[in-house]
């Protein structure tokens, strides 16, 4: 098998093939790289296989000594690869490029969904070894009809949105205003630290929306009177959306504050023509009541193959 040969390339050049990806992955966009950057996480280097895949790479120092490259659900496909072999000759040219050797240098590939099938043979090859257990979550599709939306969800879930909707207390509606991120960013950063979550911190989550192209960011707010009883920040990344942060207050749980977002946010989402909502994550042993309400949207439980490291 012949390795095939990857190019860097420069910012300019990697954001136009990403913007040609349709699967393209929340940690693989562009404002995500960016923000990486802007935030002093990491420094970007972008790698392309000519016209037909793109990938981020970002390089950093732990406790600024020991150089990590770290690659999280890369590459991007444009087109992928097809035929026999033609996959793990293209995986094995990107590990070349992206994880150079180096005597001092930690590197870290977390595989996508779409590598499941190679991603041990090729990550072996590299002279890597799984470090960590892939990441779950439910991917729910965004379907054209309406109706068709509530009939994928679980049955205790509609039942509570309909008992939401019919009350009627909470005003819902999108929004791309400044102040809306801020306010979901700074609540989901208290949740973040106070509980332990994993995810990405929220002065990332803040830069990101101040670096998104417009139309592909934006809230869905829930107010009673002039507060806000739930909110949701969304990014759309290829056809595909994520649900990266949100809150809700007492007051909002027992208004069904998020499942009325949610509703309000496929319709957004459809309207922009994305085809499915990634729901940021599902942990059933550190937060079962979470993963429960995600999985009652009816989606499909996603898990990525793993982290390889060396």
């Amino acid at each position: 098998m012949m390795a095939e040969a990857w190019a860097e390339i420069d910012p300019a050049a990697a954001r136009r093939l990403l913007a040609l990806a349709p699967r393209l992955p929340f940690e693989q966009g562009w404002a995500y790289a960016q923000a990486m950057a802007a935030t002093g996480m990491a420094a970007m280097r972008f790698l392309a296989l000519g016209e037909r895949a793109v990938a981020t790479v970002c390089e950093r120092r732990w406790w600024g000594l020991w150089p990590v490259r770290e690659c999280l659900r890369g590459p991007a496909w444009i087109l992928p690869p097809e035929g026999e072999g033609s996959m793990e000759a293209a995986m094995d040219g990107f590990m070349r490029a992206a994880f150079r050797r180096h005597p001092f240098a930690m590197s870290f590939w977390t595989a996508d969904h779409g590598a499941a099938r190679h991603a041990d043979a090729v990550a072996r090859s590299a002279g890597m070894r799984r470090v960590m257990s892939g990441h779950a979550t439910s991917i729910v599709p965004v379907l054209a009809d309406p109706a068709a939306q509530r009939a994928l969800l679980h049955g205790k879930w509609r039942n509570a949105l309909a008992a939401a909707e019919a009350r009627g207390r909470l005003r819902v509606h999108a929004t791309r205003e400044r102040r809306a991120v801020v306010e979901v960013v700074e609540r989901y950063e208290g949740l973040r630290r106070a509980r332990g979550f994993a995810g990405p911190p929220g002065r990332m989550l803040a830069a990101m929306a101040t670096l998104e192209e417009p139309g592909r960011v934006f809230c869905v707010v829930a107010e009673r009177g002039a507060a806000t009883a739930a909110a949701g920040l969304f990014f759309v990344h290829g056809d595909e959306a994520t649900w990266a942060a949100g809150f809700s207050t007492p007051d909002g749980r027992a208004e069904g504050g998020h499942r009325l977002v949610l509703m309000a946010a496929f319709a957004e989402l459809r309207r922009l023509g994305v085809a499915r909502l990634d729901l940021g994550g599902v942990d059933t042993d550190a937060a079962p009541g979470i993963a429960r309400f995600k999985f009652g949207l009816g989606g499909t439980l996603a898990i990525l193959p793993g982290t390889w490291g060396r």
